[in-house]
C-alpha cells in the first residue's frame, strides 16, 4: 500500500509582498478564523508561515503555499485551498502571478526487501535499451520519468529509489501538477485548476497503487 509523504499547492509569482498576510488581513478576507492559528505560526515582513489544524500556509516573495499533513485524508483539502489560495488569489487578482500546481508524493516498500533491485530492473531498465548492458552489476539502480497532459495542466512524475529513515529501500514517486498561466484573468485560472485537486490525487494514488501492485507492502 502506497505510504503518503508529500502533498501542496504553489503558487509561483515573481514578487508577493508578504506583509499583505498580517493576522489581521487574513480573518478580514475569511482566509483564517482567529481559532485556526496556531503558536508555531509566524508573520513578519519577509515570510509568514501560517499553521492551522488542518494545514500550514506559507508566502515569501517567490510563492504562495499551502501544506497539508501526509496522512491526513478527512479535510475535503480542495475546498481548503478554494479558502485559503483561491481566496487570496481574487483578493489581489493584479499580483504577478506566474504558475500554479500540485506535489504529491508517496513510497512503496517491498513486501521483500530483497526484491527491490531486481523490481527497479524490471520495471525501469529494458533489455532493448542500448545502456542496459552497462548497468547489470547488482549495485545499479534505476528509476524514470513519466509525463503527459492532466485536466487542464501537465502531469510529471519522477520515480527513484531511495533509502528511508530505518534504513530500508523503497521506490519514491514525485507527482506534479502544474499550469503555466496565461496573462488574463490569472486570477480565474488559478481557481480553476485548485478546484482539479481531487481529480489529480485521485489519478496519483490510483497510479501508486497500480505500479505497487503485488509486490509492495
Amino acid at each position: 500500500m502506497p505510504t503518503p509523504t508529500l502533498f501542496t499547492a504553489v503558487v509561483v509569482a515573481t514578487n508577493i509582498n508578504p506583509s499583505i498576510f498580517s493576522q489581521v488581513w487574513l480573518t478580514k478576507t475569511g482566509v483564517f478564523s482567529e481559532s485556526d492559528f496556531q503558536a508555531e505560526s509566524v508573520l513578519s515582513p519577509f515570510a509568514v508561515n501560517v499553521v492551522t489544524p488542518s494545514l500550514a500556509q506559507m508566502a515569501i516573495p517567490q510563492n504562495l503555499q499551502v501544506i497539508f499533513p501526509p496522512g491526513d485524508e478527512k479535510n475535503n483539502r480542495e475546498a481548503l485551498l478554494q479558502q485559503t489560495i483561491g481566496r487570496i488569489v481574487a483578493e489581489l487578482p493584479h499580483t504577478p502571478f506566474q504558475a500554479v500546481g500540485f506535489n504529491m508524493g508517496w513510497v512503496l516498500q517491498p513486501q521483500d526487501p530483497g526484491e527491490i533491485d531486481k523490481l527497479e530492473r524490471i520495471f525501469f531498465l529494458s533489455k532493448s535499451n542500448p545502456l542496459s548492458g552497462e548497468f547489470e552489476e547488482t549495485n545499479c539502480h534505476f528509476g524514470c520519468y513519466l509525463s503527459k497532459d492532466f485536466e487542464i495542466g501537465r502531469l510529471k512524475l519522477d520515480i527513484k529509489p531511495v533509502t528511508l529513515l530505518d534504513q530500508s529501500q523503497a521506490l519514491q514517486l514525485a507527482f506534479n501538477f502544474h499550469l503555466d498561466l496565461k496573462e488574463e484573468d490569472k486570477a480565474k485560472q488559478i481557481v480553476r485548476f485548485l478546484g482539479k485537486w481531487n481529480a489529480a490525487y485521485k489519478m496519483a494514488k490510483d497510479l501508486a497503487n497500480i505500479l505497487g501492485k503485488g509486490w509492495s507492502k
